[in-house]
């Protein structure tokens, strides 16, 4: 499909995670191919995207008994997910990270849309009784639905297990409209 709709693109198919056409996606950067070209970006359309996102970020803080750190990060974010996916709200970016406060190792869950459940990127291997959480979401609602949902799956999932969730920062907005600072007419050959 991306072939057909941008013919004169290179398409490859990478994944960081396994590494996949990664020696091949080095190569295109090396030989210069593409080089020279001046991207055309319409940023209205650009605009019109961002403005039917809703962004949330937060902090909070854990405390309590002992958690399995990766299963409360993959609950919350299983919970945020559904939520959203019952009322057919798109997400385009959810990220969990837990580092415990006594600093050995992480846990990441993300997911990238509504059609997939979240999954785990790192995985902690451990139980934490005090750790930050850091919560980053954007998806197609309402930024006040956004932080209703995220406040929802938090109280659950620290009454469940018994564990304090505090949110220690919560910022809720709608993105302006983008203003291009840097505009090329034309590349020198």
């Amino acid at each position: 499909e991306l072939t057909a709709s941008y013919p004169a693109a290179r398409v490859l198919e990478i994944s960081a995670r396994t590494g996949t056409g990664i020696g091949d996606w080095i190569d295109g950067l090396l030989d210069g191919h593409g080089s020279g070209r001046v991207l055309d970006i319409d940023y209205d359309t650009y605009a019109d995207g961002e403005a039917l996102l809703g962004w949330l970020n937060c902090t909070v803080t854990l405390e309590g008994p002992p958690v399995d750190g990766d299963e409360l990060l993959q609950a919350i974010a299983q919970r945020v997910h559904t939520d959203l996916a019952g009322s057919a709200l798109e997400i385009a970016h959810l990220k969990l990270t837990l580092i415990p406060l006594n600093g050995r190792g992480i846990s990441v869950v993300n997911a990238v849309h509504t059609d997939e459940p979240p999954e785990t990127a790192f995985a902690l291997d451990a139980h934490v009784d005090a750790a930050e959480i850091t919560l980053n979401l954007r998806a197609e609602a309402a930024p006040e639905r956004l932080e209703a949902v995220v406040r929802r799956a938090l109280d659950d999932e620290g009454h469940a297990r018994s564990t304090a969730l505090r949110v220690r920062h919560l910022e809720r907005f709608r993105p302006g409209r983008p203003t291009p600072t840097h505009r090329m007419a034309g590349v020198a050959t």
